[in-house]
């Protein structure tokens, strides 16, 4: 799971760093689409690993 946590902070520094310096929007869009998907992993594992602990 550190790897998945490790590229949602790569991908928020480079979305953040499109936006400032005003990019590619399609870039942006990207990047902004795979960081809502690694998130969602993200938090999915840790659901599912709450409620394995917790059984």
């Amino acid at each position: 799971m550190n790897n998945i946590y490790g590229e949602i902070d790569h991908l928020r520094e480079k979305l953040n760093q499109l936006i400032v310096e005003e990019e590619d929007f399609q870039e942006i869009y990207k990047l902004s689409t795979e960081l809502d998907r690694l998130i969602l992993l993200y938090y999915d594992y840790n659901v599912y690993s709450s409620q394995c602990v917790g059984s």
